[in-house]
């Protein structure tokens, strides 16, 4: 049994300017420092604190306590008493590792260096409060168990890493302010998450997080590049106003509900290769700067608009034809026909007419009267323009078999439209030029019907 220690000795030492120092403890009594305060309310404590491997009475209230030197409470529990540290301030390194808290209270608390809660473990009924905490050195939670944990406008000034924890209720982290490298790797968060108004101004590492409840990043702001690769959403998943100003990474991403990204600003590439959406997915309004990726991207229902990425998606033919099923579900019509015609477009310019090594390729050559005739079928002003040139290039080469240019002009368009216009004489060459435009009359007007009736039928 570990040697008992009166929370009374322990405040003794600390009056006496002596440092506390003990392992493996049972420490008896309430570590209140209240008789401790100045005028102002604050707690001065000059000495080391180390209190490891020990349990700690039923209270302990270090409400705004100042220690000018390192504490450690490594490898302590708390959990059968209510731990305020409330407006603390750490002036040296704060360890908690492995430490276990019940209810605990560290809002507002300020930590000049660096805090270790790694494998620390929180497992009061009450919420763990972090909200207003700054944290000025490293803040490492890794591997961290938590029930239910308030950051609400928290400011991370150096590293924050939250890899491997669990949150195993909700867990807010509004308008906090991470001005160091972050990260949430493997982290495992069962109820819902809020980073809603937070500024990440360094890279922010979410890949392989599993959020089990609806996540919000609405208007969130990710300054530097932003990772949440192989993640998955099981809950709501709500990116609403946020801003990428670096690389958004949203590699093999599943989202189990609904996903809306609308009025989302992509500053750098966006990247949703291989992600899956299983439900509705909303990019309304989306702005993108650079590219975006979307090969092998699985979705039901993508609600974007063709406008805010023809200038940004990268070439993939299944993807292109994927985004043409879609306008066409959504009933954005027009959408599926710009994206089309940028599909044929983009793979007619990829394509060589002639290789040394598989000779003459036929196929960009009926692509370019594809082209030039229908817009490959889906603009018929191509066609009505080709008709206008031949009937013009008809009319160049029967100028002089008539009285006027007016005739000659008729002349060609009767020609064109099948017609036989009366008291006009050609010569015999001119015939074949008559002969070939009738054909291509014929065709060209075959060709808008089609194309017309296309656009007007769905």
């Amino acid at each position: 049994m570990a040697d008992l220690v009166k929370a009374e000795n322990i405040l003794a030492d600390i009056l006496a300017g002596k440092p506390v120092k003990y392992d493996n403890r049972e420490i008896e009594g309430n570590l209140n420092l209240d008789q401790l305060k100045d005028d102002k309310g604050r707690a001065h404590i000059p000495v080391p604190i180390e209190i490891t491997n020990s349990n700690i009475g039923t209270g302990v209230n270090f409400n705004n306590a100042v220690f000018e030197e390192a504490v450690s409470f490594s490898g302590s529990k708390f959990y059968k008493s209510e731990i305020d540290f409330g407006g603390a301030c750490f002036r040296k390194d704060a360890e908690f590792s492995e430490a276990e808290f019940g209810n605990a209270n560290f809002s507002g608390a300020e930590f000049l260096l660096n805090a270790n809660f790694k494998k620390a473990k929180f497992v009061g009924q009450g919420i763990t409060d972090f909200r207003d905490a700054q944290f000025n050195g490293v803040a490492d939670f890794t591997e961290a168990d938590l029930a239910a944990a308030d950051f609400h406008r928290a400011q991370f000034s150096g590293n924050a890493n939250f890899g491997h924890a669990q949150f195993k209720e909700d867990a807010d982290f509004r308008a906090s302010q991470f001005n160091g490298y972050t990260s949430f790797n493997n982290t495992k968060l069962s109820g819902d998450i809020s980073f809603a108004l937070a500024r990440f101004s360094f890279y922010a590492k979410f890949s392989d997080t599993n959020f089990g409840g609806n996540a919000s990043f609405m208007s969130t702001h990710f300054f530097c590049n932003a990772n949440f690769g192989y993640s998955r959403f099981s809950g709501y998943a709500d990116f609403v106003l946020a801003v990428f100003s670096g690389d958004a990474d949203f590699i093999k991403v599943e989202f189990d509900s609904d996903a809306k990204f609308d009025n989302v600003k992509f500053g750098g590439n966006a990247e949703f290769s291989w992600a899956k959406f299983k439900a509705d997915v909303h990019f309304q309004n989306a702005e993108f700067d650079y590219r975006l990726a979307l090969n092998n991207l699985k979705f039901d229902r993508l609600y974007i608009t063709w406008p805010s990425i023809k200038n940004s998606l990268v070439y993939d033919g299944p993807t292109y034809l994927t985004l043409i099923k879609n306008f066409k579900t959504i009933e954005r019509y027009s959408d599926a026909d710009e994206c089309y015609y940028q599909y044929r477009k983009v793979s007619q310019d990829r394509k060589r007419l002639y290789s040394g090594e598989s000779g003459w390729d036929w196929s960009k050559l009926s692509d370019v009267a594809s082209w030039i005739s229908c817009g490959y079928g889906v603009r018929p002003i191509h066609t009505v323009i080709c008709m206008f040139c031949i009937v013009v290039i008809g009319w160049v080469f029967f100028i002089g078999s008539s009285e006027s240019l007016f005739e000659s002009f008729y002349f060609s368009v009767m020609t064109f439209t099948g017609g036989d216009p009366d008291n006009l004489t050609i010569g015999r060459w001119l015939r074949t030029v008559a002969m070939i435009e009738a054909i291509l009359g014929y065709l060209l007007m075959a060709l808008f019907v089609v194309v017309l009736g296309r656009k007007f039928i769905r």
